[in-house]
């Protein structure tokens, strides 16, 4: 029973292993151990890294509170997790989602931390130009209502002069004038109308951009 326990325990740590970027430190943050993974995505070589701390790979991008909540986590015996984008050797970012659990030795002190890693740089990056497009949206959005309303107030001023335009031909058609003036009445009203006409189509294309209109059959 003991070595069919031993031997899936066994198997596990090499899946684990496999799968994953691990990195061990002792209770300061030296790294005392990394796996081939670790050392395959900061492109650091292990002797590189076995004696230093994680700042090797720190790119900068996450405020030093970020971190020190960090450690405050797991020097108080409880398991962290959180995503960091590191910085690889060559000058290159990449994303982990990161688990750190502290172990304690048979006295039940902590001794060291083993921190599991899997890159999420793909799905970061998919993130980031998901983001960029509903900020591309919002603005569009946010253009288009602007100049719905400027549309809006701007055909309203325009229709009320063009309609006292119009009101003022009316009242100079029903006096005694020329062939010649009423001529020049009979264009003012016409021209006067066509715009009020423009005027509605405008407002109306307006308030369907908007969505403001609802059709009937």
């Amino acid at each position: 029973m003991s070595l069919d326990f031993e031997s899936q325990l066994k198997d596990q740590l090499i899946t684990l292993n496999e799968s994953s970027i691990i990195a061990e430190t002792d209770l300061s943050g030296k790294i005392t151990y990394v796996n081939d993974k670790f050392c395959e995505i900061s492109k650091y070589t292990r002797e590189e890294l076995i004696g230093n701390t994680h700042r090797i790979i720190n790119s900068g991008f996450h405020p030093k509170k970020y971190f020190i909540d960090m450690w405050q986590t797991i020097s108080s015996d409880k398991v962290w997790r959180g995503e960091i984008r590191n910085k690889a050797k060559d000058g290159s970012f990449y994303w982990v989602n990161t688990t750190i659990v502290p172990f304690r030795d048979l006295e039940g002190k902590i001794y060291k931390y083993v921190a599991v890693r899997h890159e999420i740089t793909k799905e970061k990056h998919l993130e980031e130009d998901l983001r960029r497009q509903v900020e591309i949206a919002e603005r569009a959005l946010n253009s288009s209502n602007l100049k719905n309303r400027f549309i809006s107030e701007l055909s309203h001023e325009l229709r009320g002069a063009l309609t006292s335009i119009r009101g003022f031909v009316d009242l100079l058609s029903m006096g005694q004038l020329d062939h010649k003036k009423n001529e020049f009445l009979a264009r003012i009203k016409k021209t006067s109308d066509y715009a009020l006409g423009l005027m509605d189509d405008v407002l109306d294309a307006s308030k369907l951009e908007a969505s403001k209109v609802v059709l009937d059959e």
